[in-house]
């Protein structure tokens, strides 16, 4: 068995490298950057094989699943920032959703046998915890809108050209791979939801202090790449589900005063200060999501905790930065 993943940053190396490592499959990993590429050779050796393309290039999608017999797709290639798409959405649009129209077409030519997308949570938008699978889909920013409409394409496609298109909607995933740079080369990324994580305990192990106005009072379904890596591979290998659409996340709601907490049970003098109330400016999401499908079809069962997330995410960076 053949597997591409398309995108190699924070799930996608994950992804390809739980296959490889302990599935022993053949994978390609195709992304953009070749930075991205020249690092993850570094960091997984020659264990998975890199292709340079752009995901909006078709031609050169279609000669890559030809060249190599792809029989399965991890379709991971996008932009994530949300602050980035709303100021940027012809950019935004014309590669997550024309990149994931891109998939499923040359998936249709060359009769690929399944594809799993790397969806988001996002899609629900103001919908109350803990959003099902079955819960109205109704995006309130421009990022939750690409994946929906990434979705209603791979559902459409699987409709009428029988193509086995799955969607796990993945949350606020933290780990190592969110920057994946030497150690000269890290960065601290701004202030949001998708690496405060990363900011908070970067900054602890620096020994700098981090201090936000508001943020107490928010809550949200923070994940450990691993378990996302995990539940994308589950759905990838499951040979027969009842359903196309699955949540992936941990399915509880923590607090930023939860993930400070955490971090100082390693980091005893870390120094975190978090105002109360919640930071203006994030797109509304639901706190958690169900997983009770994924639990019931996949298999599925998140490994980590909060804690036991940072702890592995805090050992495998911690000499690094």
């Amino acid at each position: 068995m053949t597997i591409l993943i398309t995108g190699g940053g924070l799930v996608g190396s994950h992804v390809a490298k739980e296959l490889v490592e302990d599935l022993g499959m053949e994978v390609f990993l195709y992304d953009v950057f070749p930075n991205t590429i020249h690092f993850l050779q570094k960091y997984m050796g020659t264990k998975v094989k890199m292709v340079i393309g752009d995901i909006r290039d078709l031609p050169k999608l279609i000669e890559t699943i030809r060249s190599y017999k792809v029989d399965k797709i991890v379709h991971t290639a996008a932009l994530i920032d949300y602050k980035y798409i709303n100021e940027n959405p012809y950019t935004a649009f014309d590669i997550n959703v024309k990149g994931t129209l891109n998939v499923l077409e040359a998936s249709r030519i060359l009769n690929v046998k399944r594809i799993v997308y790397t969806s988001s949570g996002s899609v629900y938008g103001k919908a109350k915890a803990p959003a099902h699978e079955d819960t109205p889909i109704n995006p309130d920013d421009m990022y939750g809108m690409s994946k929906a409409l990434s979705e209603l394409l791979g559902l459409q496609y699987a409709k009428s050209y029988g193509i086995d298109f799955r969607c796990t909607r993945l949350y606020f995933i933290y780990g190592e791979g969110m920057y994946y740079r030497e150690k000269k080369d890290l960065l601290e990324p701004p202030v949001n939801p998708l690496h405060i994580v990363y900011t908070m305990l970067l900054s602890a192990i620096r020994g700098v202090s981090f201090r936000i106005d508001k943020g107490a009072d928010d809550e949200l379904d923070y994940t450990y790449v691993m378990d996302s890596a995990h539940g994308v591979i589950l759905a990838l290998m499951k040979d027969k589900v009842s359903h196309r659409v699955f949540n992936i996340s941990n399915g509880k709601a923590y607090t930023l005063i939860d993930v400070s907490n955490a971090i100082k049970r390693f980091i005893p003098q870390a120094h975190i200060e978090i105002g109360k109330g919640k930071i203006e400016g994030w797109p509304p999401r639901p706190s958690f999501l169900s997983i009770e499908r994924a639990k019931a079809e996949l298999g599925y069962e998140p490994k980590y905790g909060l804690e036991e997330g940072i702890k592995d995410f805090y050992k495998r960076i911690k000499d690094r930065v």
